[in-house]
């Protein structure tokens, strides 16, 4: 289910773009501060935290989003603030940038990890989640390394400031070629092709919400201002729009009713 999971998978391949970075940024502050800035031994202990400082700030900002019914644009906006941090640094690569601009990417990237679990755990259908998990911890260690084993390539290549904004335009180029795909992460139409009906019938079940009201469409319907779940036969139909309103509930049961056609 993951792999034929459109929205899990460009979730997880954006987790892995991130990771990518951090992994990078872990070995770049020693090359940068050594370096290219010449701020002493200290110096990359110094521009770590100040990469931690901004991820405090990040933190306080992922609080503000617990509960927001659109998430994606955050998501987004935290994507492309991580990798712009880094391309600017690039282009202007001086000690007072490095501390403000690895507090920018440092927020950025909380931000982006907080928005990215929301969306997971709203995307990813009860019975897979934990795998859904899994997978995504699996591309983060993945991109761990790759990013941290990028740098040292990319620097003998080009230098410190080459590498910084090729690393940084990694999650902006992403965003901008996957946009559309993005965008419709906050609204969801998945079919499932289960094994059985009653397996239909059970994550049905579980995913239902108490608040939910039974509706007449298929072999059993809930629906929400918000959502629509229904089963007919070994298909469990999804549909969620993040926005709660009268005209949004009764969009879902005209979609609910002409996918039920098909």
């Amino acid at each position: 289910m993951i792999r034929s999971h459109r929205a899990i998978r460009l979730l997880v391949s954006f987790v892995g773009g991130r990771a990518v970075l951090a992994g990078a940024i872990g070995v770049l502050v020693v090359t940068l501060a050594l370096g290219e800035l010449g701020l002493g031994a200290g110096g990359p202990g110094y521009l770590t935290a100040a990469f931690g400082a901004g991820g405090l700030v990040g933190a306080a900002l992922g609080l503000s989003l617990v509960g927001r019914r659109r998430l994606v644009p955050h998501f987004g906006a935290a994507a492309l603030g991580c990798g712009v941090a880094l391309v600017v640094l690039g282009l202007w690569p001086t000690a007072a940038a490095a501390f403000l601009l690895l507090g920018a990417a440092g927020a950025g990237t909380i931000v982006f990890d907080v928005t990215a679990q929301m969306l997971l755990q709203r995307t990813a259908p009860t019975e897979v989640l934990s795998r859904v998990f899994g997978v995504a911890e699996g591309f983060t260690n993945l991109g761990w390394a790759v990013g941290s084993l990028a740098v040292p390539a990319l620097d003998a290549l080009g230098g410190v400031r080459t590498t910084l904004i090729a690393i940084g335009a990694l999650l902006p180029i992403m965003v901008l070629l996957r946009l559309r795909a993005l965008i419709s992460v906050d609204a969801a139409a998945d079919v499932y092709i289960m094994k059985t009906p009653e397996a239909a019938r059970k994550v049905f079940e579980s995913e239902a919400s108490p608040a939910s009201q039974p509706l007449t469409l298929g072999d059993r319907a809930r629906i929400s201002k918000g959502s629509l779940l229904f089963t007919r036969g070994r298909f469990y139909v999804k549909l969620v729009a993040f926005e709660e309103a009268p005209e949004v509930a009764e969009g879902l049961k005209k979609l609910g009713e002409a996918i039920e056609r098909k």
